[in-house]
């Protein structure tokens, strides 16, 4: 651990929040670095101690607080915080939960004399001010709580949440909402199929976040990336988005993620990249790394997007026959995985369910079984497989 203060400026002043609130922002905060006794200065409920006992260790350590506490109730007639970045799918979450308080973490880039180069977050701060113009209730904190590691980051991924966690007292926080996609829980994204209920990371998260009253809520737990823009690009926030790499106030158009977003946005109806915008994409350095590992990160969106192509770009037809554009049928991608939102308070769930299987549609059980039997790994572990990535990088000249 690098830092020993951190610091997260609230938009204004507060009462002190619930003690377990201090507790599971300050843990999120250092979880990888704390040993075998956790010390807090103040009371902590049993509850939340026993789940802090064990979270992320296979030997449980020993907490250590003043007393025990009464764990935090869910407030009546409360509302949802999200952890806001002002990409496609957080605003994609935003507009299935128009009552959410956005919660965005403006981070540091300089402290002590260390940068953090991937902490531009400009395009959240200007979506937060865009979604405030438009009635959403939204802040957008300062931090430097991801300089407690080096490099820079956060410690734990769900120390985006911090924020949101301190300001729930305050504002009746009764659910904490996530764009975590499907790609990403039930890891087809990167290798293959993994059923997310099974997946103890998850459990762990969902049950510290309910201890403190602060359920989660991944409402596109079961979407693919092509489902979250299928909702953006009917909400009419679609513009607002900027799911760019380098965080700048406006998308640089040119980085992996612009470039992965932009072939989807294609594939769904907008203008595929014109020649010179591929040339100024094929010319950064992230975007050559990304397109020449084997499999390519999120290789089921590219494999969707291409399957649209009908242009006539050597380097698109390229990425297209490299990762099998057209030859496997990845259409369950635009629809719900069944039974993903069980985690979902019920107060929430109905509601939720309903519009996206408005939005999509939920999927077949042919669906559920095509996505269970995708791999990219496999294939690309395949003779065809390793044939067509190495044609594909002496094409592109990666």
């Amino acid at each position: 651990m690098v830092a020993r203060r951190i610091t997260v400026k609230l938009p204004q002043p507060i009462a002190r929040p619930h003690a377990d609130l201090l507790a599971l922002a300050g843990f999120l905060i250092v979880a990888p670095f704390v040993g075998p006794t956790l010390t807090f200065g103040w009371r902590v409920s049993e509850r939340l101690r026993s789940l802090l006992a064990t979270y992320g260790v296979s030997e449980p350590r020993r907490i250590v607080a003043k007393d025990f506490v009464a764990p935090r109730a869910r407030p009546d007639a409360g509302r949802p915080g999200l952890a806001f970045s002002g990409g496609v799918d957080s605003l994609a979450a935003a507009a299935l939960l128009p009552e959410a308080l956005l919660v965005h973490v403006q981070r540091a880039r300089l402290i002590g004399g260390i940068f953090h180069p991937a902490a531009k977050s400009e395009g959240g701060r200007v979506a937060v001010e865009a979604m405030l113009s438009r009635g959403w209730g939204a802040f957008s904190c300062p931090s430097d709580l991801e300089f407690v590691r080096r490099p820079p980051g956060f410690a734990d991924h769900m120390a985006c949440a911090v924020p949101l966690i301190l300001l729930a007292d305050a504002h009746r926080l009764d659910a904490s909402v996530y764009g975590t996609v499907a790609e990403a829980a039930y890891r087809f994204g990167t290798d293959r199929y993994v059923d997310a209920g099974s997946r103890g990371a998850l459990t762990r998260i969902f049950d510290l976040f309910e201890a403190v009253g602060l359920p989660c809520i991944m409402p596109f737990l079961g979407v693919s990336e092509v489902g979250t823009h299928t909702v953006l690009r009917a909400s009419g926030l679609e513009p607002l988005a900027s799911s760019c790499s380098h965080g700048a106030a406006k998308a640089c158009g040119v980085c992996q993620k612009c470039f992965r977003k932009s072939v989807t946005q294609a594939a769904l109806g907008d203008p595929w990249p014109s020649s010179d915008r591929l040339d100024a994409i094929l010319k950064d350095p992230q975007v050559r790394e990304h397109l020449a590992a084997a499999p390519i990160r999120l290789e089921n969106v590219f494999s969707f997007a291409m399957a649209r192509y009908d242009g006539a770009d050597p380097r698109l037809l390229a990425l297209k026959r490299r990762v099998r554009g057209g030859e496997v049928d990845l259409d369950w991608m635009r629809r719900l995985i069944p039974g993903s939102l069980d985690h979902v308070p019920g107060d929430y769930r109905p509601r939720l369910e309903a519009a996206l299987r408005n939005h999509l549609g939920e999927m077949s059980s042919q669906d559920v079984s095509a996505m269970r039997g995708w791999s990219s790994r496999s294939f690309i572990e395949s003779p065809d497989g390793r044939l067509r990535h190495q044609t594909f990088v002496d094409e592109v000249g990666l």
